[in-house]
């Protein structure tokens, strides 16, 4: 048989030992013993899968705006709304000139 040497902090050593003690059997066998559960635990025939959770049901609002969402990315990008502004009109951008010498250069 093999032999290992583990090495634990004195706090977590002292309090695994008097675990041992009350059990009955030596710090190596304790050692032994969360080692098996551990791998028993990890068996693939021990593992469940999670639950599934059922997800609440959506308000009718917020189902509307998930379809209204849907839609709008469907029928592509839209064409910004820009007011019509008259060459003497001031600037929209409130630079207090005429559009035609301001944004209506371009």
């Amino acid at each position: 048989m093999a032999s290992t040497t583990l090495r634990f902090p004195d706090p977590l050593k002292a309090e695994a030992q008097a675990y041992a003690d009350t059990l009955g059997v030596s710090l190596n066998a304790l050692c032994a013993i969360a080692l098996r559960d551990y791998l028993d635990a990890r068996k693939p025939e021990a593992v469940k899968p999670p639950a599934r959770v059922a997800l609440p049901a959506q308000a009718p609002a917020a189902q509307a705006r998930k379809a209204d969402a849907k839609t709008a990315a469907a029928q592509g990008p839209t064409a910004l709304q820009v007011p019509k502004v008259g060459a003497n009109q001031p600037c929209p951008c409130g630079s207090g000139q005429k559009y035609k010498r301001c944004h209506g250069r371009a």
